[in-house]
């Protein structure tokens, strides 16, 4: 099964935004058998992050995908959720898309909420 962290969501996850978060979070899905993963962020969170060069440097290796300017990566992560019946790494509940029948019938089966507690990462799917 595929996997797509919302990057954006992820990296605020310990309440300071950190490319170190998405970093941990692949960590953590590796670990438990799921390679297939990619990560989609808003083009502003580049400039949010607190640890910007380790942010650039996954944008370099192609770890991370930046949405274009001026579109929200809320809507290439339900593209791709729709598409590939990839589940989504988020706390988003995505309520903005709700009025599109696809979001409205099937998005909550397809997210995984998770939680950063101190170093640890908790996941848990609905």
């Amino acid at each position: 099964m595929k996997y797509i962290i919302d990057g954006s969501n992820v990296a605020y996850g310990s309440g300071r935004p950190l490319a170190e978060n998405i970093s941990n979070m692949i960590k953590y899905l590796k670990k438990h058998g799921i390679n297939d993963i990619i990560v989609i962020c808003d083009a502003s969170l580049r400039h949010k992050v607190i640890d910007k060069d380790h942010f650039e440097n996954l944008v370099k290796l192609g770890i991370i995908n930046i949405a274009p300017a001026g579109v929200r990566a809320d809507e290439f992560i339900i593209d791709y959720a729709k598409m590939n019946n990839a589940m989504i790494i988020t706390n988003d509940r995505f309520n903005d898309f709700r009025n599109d029948p696809w979001v409205r019938e099937n998005i909550d089966n397809y997210l995984v909420q998770f939680m950063f507690i101190e170093r640890e990462i908790f996941i848990r799917k609905k």
